[in-house]
């Protein structure tokens, strides 16, 4: 039994998977696998046991502040064709795609270098959630994961749900809600780390997105100063 269905198994025992949630926000190799190979019955699995999860199951076990970079503070234009056009775009394509050619197909513009920093910023929000991977040779090939061809068929609220989870597997968004869960926390002080103030600045709205979709709790959400 791979990750998921071992934890499936222990929920079925009434056992604590308090363990289970804590590698799976780990992002550990055994728990991204599955997602990235796996076939369709392991990945109907995995993401049926994430979307009946609580989310406040994950939210609970975030416990300690995690060692974040600036990759882990996400950029993007619209959030909608990183989660499902990088995804259909590549499955029609049939072929990896390189950043220009993944960004020339979303917006169409004749700037080539517009669209190459809009298909690295986009592919890589799709990378964050395990729904595509990176060739790199000269250049950065794009394909889909497993799960990024299963996420195609989604219904648009699972897909959500399942964003909800996997979002929480980012090493920024997890330390901001660790210090949040305590008191108040700056979004600018704790970037500040790794960013420099324009990027924190043009950065900020992409994270509170983020996380305002994942986080239903209004006092968490108000602890975090913008």
């Amino acid at each position: 039994m791979n990750f998921y269905e071992q934890w499936l198994e222990t929920i079925r025992l009434n056992n604590d998977d308090k363990n289970y949630i804590m590698d799976f926000l780990s992002c550990s190799e055994k728990t991204t696998t599955p997602l990235i190979n796996g076939n369709n019955k392991e990945l109907i699995v995995a993401c049926k046991l994430l979307i009946d999860k609580d989310i406040h199951d994950f939210i609970d076990c975030i416990n300690n502040p995690v060692e974040f970079t600036s990759d882990d503070i996400i950029q993007y234009s619209n959030f909608e064709h990183a989660i499902i056009s990088v995804n259909a775009i590549l499955l029609f394509n049939n072929s990896e795609l390189t950043y220009y050619d993944l960004g020339k197909e979303l917006i169409h513009s004749n700037s080539k270098l517009a669209c190459s920093k809009y298909g690295e910023n986009h592919s890589k929000l799709a990378k964050e959630f395990n729904f595509v991977s990176f060739r790199k040779s000269k250049r950065v090939f794009i394909k889909n994961t497993a799960l990024g061809k299963f996420n195609v068929a989604l219904s648009y609220d699972d897909r959500i749900e399942l964003i909800r989870r996997l979002g929480l597997r980012n090493k920024f968004i997890q330390t901001l809600i660790f210090y949040a869960k305590n008191s108040k926390i700056s979004y600018y002080k704790l970037a500040k780390k790794v960013l420099s103030e324009k990027t924190i600045i043009r950065r900020k709205s992409n994270i509170k997105y983020l996380l305002e979709l994942i986080i239903d709790d209004s006092e968490l959400l108000n602890n975090i100063e913008w």
